[in-house]
């Protein structure tokens, strides 16, 4: 009967074992490190960049008195438009570098930076702005407002000056007019002889106008003598 051998492999056992753990452990630290290393990254890129700021502001227009909903919605619709204006723009970022010479908003920065939107079935208009500089949103979106406002003054001067003008013009057109026709009608009076009765040269009314003239001073004088 040939010898059989017997191999004890119980150390062998727990070495293997060991190795694992070791192996678990180091895939576990490479997860945590790379995990602290994108997570930490991330955190300081976001907290490095600039700081982005959205102001936004509200403003009411004022529709004609006799308009309909439909057309106080498309009266503010069209000035929302109007705010946005080349010439609009140019006075704001005109306004801004006279009162604040630091700042960076120009026409073009302007238009980039801000949104002019009409807030639907309402009369209000909503400007919205995004930028670095929180005093810079402020402070623009204050003086577009004021160079609307000051626009629309100048615009409903102008309006105001454009009717009375039309008024004037109407005025003098109709009073040519009636001038016109009392000189067609004296004329055709004086043609064919016919007396107003409104005037002294009809005897009837210059008898009737002496008689109360006369009955006037005649009461006056009793009144004076009691």
């Amino acid at each position: 009967m040939p010898p059989v051998s017997v191999h004890y492999q119980g150390d062998s056992l727990v070495g293997d074992d060991g190795a694992n753990r070791r192996a678990l452990l180091f895939r576990v630290l490479i997860f945590v490190g790379v995990f602290v290393a994108v997570a930490g990254g991330g955190l300081i890129y976001d907290y490095s960049r600039p700081a982005v700021y959205r102001a936004t502001s509200r403003l009411s227009v004022v529709p004609p008195p006799a308009a309909v909903d439909a057309a106080r919605a498309q009266f503010a619709l069209n000035e929302a438009q109007a705010m946005r204006r080349s010439e609009l723009t140019e006075a704001v970022a005109a306004k801004l570098r006279a009162d604040f010479p630091a700042t960076q908003l120009d026409a073009g920065a302007l238009e980039s930076a801000f949104s002019i939107d009409h807030v639907p079935q309402t009369t209000v208009i909503e400007l919205r702005g995004e930028g670095h500089d929180r005093a810079e949103l402020v402070n623009a979106l204050t003086a577009w407002i004021d160079a609307y406002i000051s626009s629309r003054k100048k615009s409903d001067r102008a309006d105001e000056t454009d009717a009375l003008d039309q008024a004037k013009h109407d005025a003098q057109v109709a009073q040519k007019a009636v001038e016109a026709k009392q000189r067609d009608l004296e004329a055709f009076r004086q043609r064919y002889g016919i007396v107003s009765s409104e005037r002294e040269e009809n005897p009837g009314t210059a008898r009737l106008k002496g008689l109360h003239e006369a009955l006037n001073g005649a009461t006056a004088r009793e009144v004076k003598a009691e």
